[in-house]
């Protein structure tokens, strides 16, 4: 694959303060990928945007582009709105274009209108819009420029489920060429739509790789549901507490560390003439991963 983007130990530390609000930061991003920015509030994600887009300046470590790429070639979308107020929502789109080196299609300017649920409302002024139209003009205005990176800040927030699909929908299906970098809290969608994550925990890279191995790697909790039929003896309940939960008089959830430990929970439930109906694993997700890791 084609490397677009290359941060290597990324660090800074703001004006007056004792400790680096972000260090020992390295990730890359290549053509195609959807690259999920993960953390909680204060963790130092947006930090770590402005960083790397040279924002800030007496930023330690390095940042380089790939063949062809420069500065100019990354749209930044952030959480506040960056609009032209004196231009209708049209021509405010359109703008992505006007800013950018890229030659964009009327029809590829619909399409994305169209997908924003902007298209009753292309010729309105700013000042009729909620914020949450307003979002998704500036989201539009970044689709819109091509940009070989772009940085999406929290995009989803305020937006509806089927928007928000939609949008992620969009991208994935249009990025071939580009890289995408989502901080985002909307686990369930980022999980979906991004190929990689960088996962920051007070101000430092705890991984960055691919979605599918994170999930494997971090998951402290394997779960299985089981629906089953007789009488469960409460005090073998009780002495294994944290491994069995009733949830109700036909189904059991079995927490484990590991495993293999779910032989000795089986023979444990058939040596109380307990019938086992059925055995289902639940799939570890992000956002139960990242609760546990609270």
């Amino acid at each position: 694959m084609v490397k677009l983007l290359t941060v290597k130990n990324l660090a800074y530390k703001y004006k007056n303060s004792s400790g680096y609000a972000i260090k020992n930061i390295s990730f890359s991003a290549e053509k195609g990928d959807m690259i999920a920015l993960i953390g909680k509030s204060g963790s130092g994600k947006t930090t770590i945007i402005n960083s790397t887009l040279g924002l800030f300046s007496n930023i330690e470590g390095e940042v380089s582009f790939g063949e062809g790429v420069s500065v100019r070639d990354i749209d930044y979308c952030m959480q506040n709105q960056s609009v032209d107020w004196y231009l209708n929502v049209y021509d405010n789109i359109y703008m992505g274009v006007l800013y950018s080196k890229n030659t964009i299609s009327k029809k590829s300017v619909d399409e994305i209108i169209e997908v924003l649920g902007l298209k009753d409302k292309e010729k309105s002024d700013l000042t009729e819009l909620s914020g949450g139209q307003l979002q998704r003009v500036q989201i539009a205005r970044s689709l819109i420029s091509d940009s070989k990176i772009l940085f999406l800040d929290e995009p989803t927030t305020g937006l509806d489920v089927v928007l928000s699909k939609n949008i992620l929908e969009y991208i994935k299906n249009n990025n071939k060429e580009h890289a995408v970098f989502i901080s985002s809290h909307d686990l369930d969608l980022i999980e979906k739509y991004c190929n990689k994550i960088i996962y920051i925990n007070d101000g430092e890279c705890l991984y960055f790789g691919e979605m599918s191995t994170f999930l494997k790697e971090y998951n402290k909790e394997i779960v299985y549901n089981i629906s089953y039929s007789g009488e469960i003896n409460k005090n073998v309940v009780e002495k294994h507490k944290d491994t069995i939960t009733i949830i109700d008089d036909k189904n059991l959830k079995i927490f484990l560390e590991k495993e293999e430990e779910i032989s000795n929970v089986l023979k444990l439930l058939l040596a109380e003439n307990i019938t086992i109906g059925s055995l289902r694993k639940e799939e570890i997700t992000l956002k139960r991963i990242l609760e546990l890791e609270e």
